[in-house]
């Protein structure tokens, strides 16, 4: 999954919108082909400032493509979230992690490029996570349901070990989120960034239109 790409279009949009506007503004200015240099300089002027509003836009587009992601699942709280600028691996941390291509059988995710998903930090290391009668247990307190999918976990047995070094068991809100229940634990080096909730989907569908993925 690429939830930055969400976030780029609807820019991009924006961006095409502005140039159109300017465009058709450009077009139509009024004093035909004759225009005097008064309206010569006010119209390169209008162009250049036009023009360096776009590239700022355009940095301005690059720059949160980076920084905020769309999560439009229900495995945590769907809407719009926002890079911290340091880690932190603390219990409940959101983050960002790649999991491996395979799993993209058993879940919706992109089909090219590298996977991610988000989602809290559940386990850390040392702790114990056990699997028993399909219920998760993390230091022996009950943390949901394990769910049989076919072609993965088809015949649940019984699990116990404890998390090594730069391991982290990473788990959703949701009682059906896809996570380190039936992908195991995710390595340090897999987590690419914290995030924070900025803003929810039924704040976002508010202002925008939210269309469902």
């Amino acid at each position: 999954m690429k939830p930055r790409k969400y976030i780029l279009g609807f820019f991009v949009s924006v961006l095409k919108f502005f140039s159109q506007l300017c465009y058709n503004f450009i077009r139509n200015w009024k004093g035909g082909v004759k225009l005097i240099e008064v309206k010569k300089f006010l119209l390169a002027k209008k162009v250049r400032i036009l023009g360096i509003a776009s590239l700022a836009l355009l940095m301005l587009i690059i720059f949160l493509g980076k920084i905020v992601i769309i999560n439009p699942t229900n495995s945590i709280t769907s809407g719009l979230y926002m890079r911290k600028l340091f880690k932190s691996y603390d219990y409940n941390s959101i983050m960002n992690f790649e999991v491996e291509k395979k799993y993209c059988n058993f879940t919706k995710c992109e089909k090219k490029g590298k996977t991610y998903f988000i989602k809290y930090i559940k386990g850390k290391p040392g702790d114990k996570i056990k699997i028993s009668n399909s219920k998760l247990y993390i230091n022996d307190k009950f943390e949901g349901k394990v769910y049989e999918i076919k072609g993965l976990n088809d015949n649940l047995k019984e699990v116990t070990y404890v998390l090594k070094k730069d391991e982290y068991f990473m788990k959703g809100s949701s009682e059906y989120s896809f996570d380190s229940r039936y992908y195991g634990p995710i390595k340090k080096e897999r987590l690419k960034g914290e995030y924070f909730l900025l803003m929810s989907r039924e704040q976002v569908s508010k202002i925008f239109k939210w269309k469902e993925k």
